[in-house]
């Protein structure tokens, strides 16, 4: 389904499927060690170049609006400095593979002027509360055969499964408001997604906007600007008070000082309690690494940067224990 929105929306974008396929961008390949997988969808909010290397060699050009999806990203770098809120213009870059005119390109994107698609893992992250563990074996209706959908209520289909084992499980429960219950599966062949356990087949299911809030991933920055604001404002303030009365220029300078740090002092203390308090209620969530000794893709659910599971890669058979960092 969501390869149907692509289309729909704007330019035709796939997916690297296979993940042991290297993407073919001759920039990936000298620097994969600075990327990470993200394999999300993004929405233009204007017209980009689309790079065969950061700012180098355009390949062609996207239009504001389009969807693409970005396979591999360079992780976000954390805000130094009181004032760093006001100076968030470093590019970073995403990796997409689109088509125009029947030919597919392979090239960079810059991450700054675009927006993510909803999807499963959004969900994961907004209903967070609301998801629930679960570790029930798979009933006998779902076994014999069963859609998956990226999030409940989502009507974006992903596929269907059959001939589940009788001792599958789903790992996590989710119940809609009306009373319907969906369960998360990373079984069946690589599709990863909720099932609706009151309706297997998926026929006649409601779709409804699951999207809590405008725009989630820039909540945390947003609390943080608006922080950064008042200070600067009780700043300028002082500056007119002081001028006002005609103090010194020194004195001014030292002014200022004694109104920035206070102001910066208690920014840092209410985003260090802010930051306490989201890690504390943080729910596993499904986060794709690649394996340390053969480079397949395993997902694995985390809470605070930990697998909460054992988990084994099926190509090699490398494990990730309950408690290593991820």
């Amino acid at each position: 389904m969501l390869l149907a929105v692509l289309c729909i929306i704007g330019i035709p974008s796939r997916v690297f499927a296979d993940e042991n396929r290297e993407p073919e961008n001759s920039y990936y390949r000298e620097h994969w060690e600075e990327f990470v997988r993200e394999d999300r969808v993004y929405i233009l909010t204007e017209d980009q170049e689309l790079y065969n290397a950061p700012e180098e060699e355009v390949l062609t050009v996207l239009k504001s609006g389009d969807a693409v999806r970005i396979s591999y990203v360079q992780p976000e770098k954390e805000a130094k400095g009181w004032l760093a809120g006001l100076f968030r213009d470093e590019q970073r870059w995403g990796l997409t593979e689109v088509s125009r005119g029947g030919n597919w390109y392979t090239g960079w994107l810059c991450m700054n002027t675009m927006e993510l698609l909803y999807d499963g893992k959004s969900f994961f992250e907004e209903y967070e509360t609301e998801i629930q563990p679960y570790a029930a074996q798979i009933d006998t209706e779902v076994s014999r055969e069963a859609a998956v959908w990226e999030y409940p209520y989502s009507g974006q289909y992903k596929g269907r499964i059959s001939g589940i084992p009788a001792n599958a499980k789903l790992s996590y429960l989710y119940t809609g408001e009306d009373g319907l219950r969906w369960g998360y599966t990373d079984y069946g062949g690589g599709i990863r997604g909720w099932i609706c356990l009151d309706n297997p087949g998926g026929d006649g299911l409601p779709t409804a906007d699951m999207q809590k809030s405008e725009k989630t991933p820039e909540n945390g920055r947003i609390l943080q600007d608006i922080l950064i604001g008042i200070s600067a404002v009780c700043a300028a303030f002082g500056i007119f008070i002081i001028k006002k009365n005609g103090r010194k220029l020194s004195l001014k300078f030292r002014q200022m000082k004694s109104i920035i740090k206070p102001e910066r002092g208690k920014e840092e203390q209410d985003m260090a309690v802010i930051d306490g308090c989201e890690a504390q209620k943080r729910t596993p969530v499904p986060k794709e690494i690649k394996c340390p000794k053969c480079g397949e893709m395993m997902e694995v659910f985390t809470k605070e940067d930990r697998s909460i599971e054992d988990v084994k890669c099926e190509k090699c058979g490398y494990e990730v224990h309950e408690g290593d960092p991820v």
